[in-house]
């Protein structure tokens, strides 16, 4: 099993090519394995930056697509979707039976807001705060912190992650400590 987060990865901020997703899908077919596609952050990449999903690519013979609502909505709402073969999801829905539901209260606030059309209005709002927030935290990073960390920005334009810093090699010290 491979479990991947195709668009908006965290901590990077990176999402998959259409060359990555194209090679991931024959290597499950070879080797026999299922794909959890896990996609929390997609609906922060905006349209000019859609990502590759490997569930439309793959039309969900091996993969299984998930998300939620909690990163763009509340962390408490806990109402998220799965998208799978109809083998798997007589399996999934066994479970969910068992005790894996979200209140019923929620569920029905966000079918409100989805329909309504509340949540890509939202999502839009979010988006435009996370940009100002992003642009804020790279100028931050590129003064002090330059010596220490190299920086990236997302190519992606929106999305959780301000900057990928993966830190440098420490500089070389003048002088040694005896002991």
């Amino acid at each position: 099993m491979l479990v991947i987060n195709s668009v908006l990865q965290n901590p990077t901020g990176t999402s998959l090519t259409a060359a990555q997703a194209f090679c991931i899908l024959p290597l499950a077919g070879a080797y026999d394995f299922i794909v959890v596609e896990d996609n929390i952050y997609g609906d922060l990449c905006p349209p000019s930056h859609p990502g590759t999903r490997l569930a439309s690519l793959d039309q969900l013979r091996r993969v299984i697509y998930l998300s939620s609502f909690s990163k763009t909505l509340a962390p408490n709402l806990r109402v998220g979707f799965i998208a799978c073969a109809p083998e798997v999801a007589k399996a999934v829905g066994q479970k969910m039976l068992v005790g894996m539901t979200s209140p019923e209260l929620n569920k029905r606030v966000l079918y409100k807001i989805l329909t309504e059309g509340h949540y890509r209005r939202h999502v839009e709002r979010l988006c435009a705060r996370l940009d100002g927030v992003r642009e804020k935290s790279v100028r931050m990073l590129e003064k002090p912190a330059s010596s220490f960390f190299s920086h990236r920005v997302p190519t992606c334009s929106c999305g959780p992650t301000p900057a990928w810093t993966p830190p440098r090699s420490p500089p070389p010290a003048t002088k040694t400590a005896s002991c």
